[in-house]
């Protein structure tokens, strides 16, 4: 199941509903979402592409002036803090795993306003390394796993990829946004 939206800028917003046969175990969450910078001397390409697509504003004291900020506050709960395990929280979702520079975590340098700053993994929107070299684009996946609306995520669109463990079978299900981008290039 799938519903295919246009943003504001004219760009296919597409939300995609897919079921696994095997469940998805909080332990495998790492495999399959990631919120950390990855390394660019093991994998250059998802480091370039997670680096271009995947990091939130920087905003705050970094940049007040940026949309997500109302009333001195990021929207969108940014900086996230640094957490050396993936752990559920009690409202069904999990907190992602996003180490420190000092715990192996990474950092680049992104220039903002012709002032360099260093971006870690407190900035890291959640992407699936797979899906991102396949496609390319800002695809955001999220992990509840209480109950939630099917129906306002389809067709209302309020988060963007959907991992749940259903207690009474051996099914998962992966909610899935894409967000399409301007393609630059050839």
């Amino acid at each position: 199941m799938y519903s295919v939206e246009w943003q504001k800028r004219g760009l296919p917003h597409a939300h995609i509903l897919i079921w696994f046969v095997d469940k998805i175990r909080a332990e495998d969450i790492n495999s399959l979402i990631s919120v950390e910078i990855p390394d660019p001397s093991t994998d250059q390409l998802l480091f370039d592409i997670v680096t271009t697509n995947m990091i939130h504003g920087p905003c705050g004291i970094l940049n007040r002036s940026s949309p997500c900020m109302v009333d001195g506050k990021c929207t969108k709960r940014f900086p996230k803090d640094f957490i050396n395990d993936t752990v559920t929280h009690i409202d069904g979702y999990p907190i992602y795993r996003r180490r420190s520079t000092e715990n192996g975590g990474q950092s680049f340098i992104k220039t903002i306003s012709n002032a360099d700053i260093d971006i870690d993994n407190r900035w890291v929107v959640p992407y699936s390394p797979l899906l991102s070299k396949t496609f390319n684009a800002h695809i955001n996946p999220l992990t509840p796993s209480g109950p939630q609306n099917l129906t306002t995520f389809v067709y209302g669109g309020f988060v963007d990829i959907w991992i749940r463990e259903m207690d009474s079978s051996a099914f998962s299900l992966f909610l899935l946004t894409v967000g399409g981008r301007k393609r630059t290039g050839a």
